[in-house]
């Protein structure tokens, strides 16, 4: 089965790329601000299991060569063997960030544990999130968080194995005044594919979406 990863066009002079190897280029590059940084598919790059370790800015792409050729490059968050529930996201994303052909590999990709950690959540007040033709896994809470942000957009991604029991989400909009487009992902192996808390001025919509026979029947819960 195909996990529904395409071949990314950037429209950006590739002499403008930051090239990241280590969380320590990353985070400097992020931190000066510079607009578009790769991160090439043979690099997996270890980032701390902590809140906001990486903090997408406004207007910032992080990317790599995920295709139908390449896995993409990785960013790799280990598991804590201790008794914390490490309830925090890892990734925060601002205002027209972008996480783009990368693999997000979370600490646990089991049902039966404590920990309760996102992979990616929007800054509150943001807009134009983009996450798109990614592998997202490995995430007890959520994959993906889209936390009082609007028009976010989340498309073309392989998201499975996010599947703590009481949590476990794929894509969830939650805390009210959040929106998301929905489209064109592969969702295999999590407690529900894409949910939202129901909160005042809150909604997705989910199309053209593959909802795999992994974890629970009922995947998409309305709001």
């Amino acid at each position: 089965m195909s996990d529904h990863r395409v071949t990314p066009s950037y429209n950006v002079d590739p002499s403008l790329w930051n090239r990241a190897t280590t969380y320590e280029e990353l985070k400097a590059l992020l931190e000066h601000k510079e607009q578009y940084i790769y991160i090439a598919g043979d690099v997996t790059i270890d980032v701390p299991n902590e809140k906001g370790a990486l903090k997408i800015g406004s207007n910032q792409t992080v990317f790599s060569s995920r295709s139908v050729s390449s896995d993409g490059g990785r960013l790799l968050v280990a598991e804590k063997y201790d008794s914390n529930a490490d309830e925090y996201p890892v990734i925060y994303v601002a205002s027209g960030g972008r996480l783009s052909s990368l693999r997000i590999e979370g600490p646990v990709q089991v049902s039966d544990t404590a920990k309760k950690t996102i992979g990616i959540q929007t800054e509150v007040d943001s807009v134009n999130v983009m996450i798109d033709n990614s592998e997202i896994y490995g995430w007890p809470w959520a994959g993906v968080s889209i936390k009082k942000s609007r028009d976010a957009n989340i498309h073309h991604n392989y998201i499975h194995h996010n599947i703590k029991s009481g949590l476990g989400y794929g894509v969830v909009v939650q805390n009210g005044h959040a929106t998301a487009n929905i489209e064109c992902n592969i969702f295999d192996y999590n407690r529900h594919a894409v949910a939202g808390s129901g909160g005042s001025g809150e909604g997705y919509y989910a199309t053209h979406n593959l909802v795999m026979q992994g974890g629970r029947t009922r995947c998409l819960p309305s709001v």
